[in-house]
């Protein structure tokens, strides 16, 4: 649509009139209420696109765009279980999208569940072995995992030669 290509030209403005025309022509029209939403999650405007984003669920319940965008705007207003329900319902109708998984996996983090976090980092790179932020965030979750050791339990930083060990 005309809406689109004004969006991706990066002309914001003229895409939401266009959008909220379409919507005026079809108010039942899910597509319409996430390309508004969209708009308004680029201004970081949350609280609007969070409500086109429930309307547009509200007119269509399967919508994956409305699913993973409301799972944005929760997830950047740190209402996090709201984020985790949306992500996983846009990860039940795309279950091979390496992003979704990590942002499930970072929401599992975020509320201390380091092990469904790391499950979900993990899925992430089989589905795509080159996603450097599960990679990164994997890495740093072994990391503190591996911090959090009791020092009887931590590996030594340099290891000491064993006295009873011959050399040939």
């Amino acid at each position: 649509t005309l809406g689109n290509t004004l969006e991706a030209e990066g002309k914001n403005d003229e895409a939401l009139s266009h959008y909220n025309e379409a919507i005026r022509l079809d108010p039942s029209s899910a597509v319409a209420h996430v390309n508004v939403g969209n708009i308004f999650l680029k201004r970081n405007d949350h609280a609007q696109a969070i409500a086109e984003f429930q309307l547009a669920l509200k007119l269509d319940p399967e919508n994956l765009y409305a699913h993973y965008n409301l799972g944005q705007c929760y997830l950047a207003a740190g209402r996090l279980s709201e984020a985790l329900v949306h992500f996983t319902e846009a990860q039940r109708q795309s279950p091979n999208n390496a992003t979704l998984c990590f942002l499930i996996g970072k929401v599992h983090e975020r509320l201390g569940q380091r092990i469904e976090a790391g499950r979900f980092y993990k899925e992430a790179l089989r589905i795509r072995p080159d996603l450097s932020e599960a990679r990164a965030s994997l890495a740093a979750l072994e990391q503190k995992a591996s911090g959090n050791l009791k020092p009887e339990r931590r590996p030594p930083e340099s290891p000491q030669p064993n006295p009873n060990r011959r050399w040939p």
